[in-house]
């Protein structure tokens, strides 16, 4: 071999190991990179669970002795957007829906702010009286209960 040649092989071989050490640092970089993209979408949601409390609410009785419903009002609080499903009226279950509503798990989305939830439910037998609405919020563990009067 010549020494040209022995020059030009030895050049070659430091670049290769210059390209071979440069492609791992590379390499090395772009996983914490990757790492911080994939969980940047994460991060970019609410900073925490919503916030709802709710204020003790009321109950109008109306109809006739055969077809007796309730219209509630409950005024819930939340610090962002949340949903909340409505679960369950105690101490008992005489409670229905009314055509074309949903009861037990009757969902419903609130606003960040003040949020006044209506909803009607049938009743047999006297409804008058204390009565605690159950209630679960969406990204929040347990759920939450507020009291209501019947008049």
């Amino acid at each position: 071999m010549r020494r040209d040649e022995s020059q030009l092989s030895d050049a070659i071989s430091d670049a290769v190991e210059l390209d071979r050490r440069t492609v791992n640092r590379a390499m090395a970089w772009s996983v914490p990179v990757v790492m911080a993209a994939v969980a940047a979408p994460a991060a970019t949601g609410s900073p925490h669970p919503p916030k709802v409390t709710a204020q003790p609410g009321t109950g109008t009785r109306g109809g006739t002795s055969n077809a007796r419903y309730v219209d509630f009002a409950i005024a819930f609080t939340s610090d962002q957007t949340a949903t909340i499903t409505l679960t369950s009226l105690a101490p008992d279950d005489k409670w229905s829906a009314v055509q074309g509503q949903t009861w037990p798990n009757k969902v419903v989305s609130l606003a960040s702010g003040s949020n006044v939830v209506k909803f009607r439910l049938n009743r047999n037998g006297n409804a008058a009286g204390a009565y605690t609405l159950n209630y679960g919020v969406t990204g929040v563990s347990g759920s939450q209960s507020v009291a209501i009067t019947i008049g």
